[in-house]
């Protein structure tokens, strides 16, 4: 069923549902709380740790609850893809790195940002040459210097 056509409440209902098993169809998507996947060779999940292959390999990597979610928050905002992150820290280093922050970049943020935050820009980023610049968020001279 392509979901693209049918409504919001349609969407919502069957966004992200995994395609059936050959030895079974699950009646709801599953939750896979799996920490790990067996393979039939080294040379096999050497092809899904390189992405040469399909296939999951630790929860933290993706797991197939995982791209469920993936697949439902893409359909119901239109999007031709997803991305979820096991954490908010891991999902503001990822928005960061791909708006293009890097070497020779410069990243302006509010001087209470979350303390994790904080250590992503003033040691992590800025050691990789990301120049982190720190400003009361209230005093719109100072974000725009």
């Amino acid at each position: 069923m392509d979901l693209r056509r049918c409504s919001i409440h349609t969407q919502a209902v069957h966004a992200g549902e995994r395609a059936p098993r050959p030895d079974f169809t699950p009646v709801s998507t599953p939750i896979y709380p799996s920490v790990g996947y067996l393979y039939e060779s080294m040379e096999d999940l050497d092809g899904v740790f390189a992405g040469g292959r399909p296939g999951y390999v630790y929860p933290r990597y993706g797991s197939p609850t995982v791209a469920a979610l993936e697949e439902a928050v893409a359909t119901l905002e239109g999007g031709e893809a997803a991305i979820a992150t096991a954490s908010g820290m891991a999902a503001i280093h990822l928005a960061l790195l791909a708006a293009g922050v890097g070497p020779g970049q410069r990243v302006v943020a509010a001087q209470d940002v979350y303390g994790a935050t904080y250590a992503l820009l003033a040691n992590l980023l800025r050691a990789q040459g990301v120049e982190a610049h720190f400003v009361d968020a209230a005093d719109l001279d100072a974000v725009r210097a």
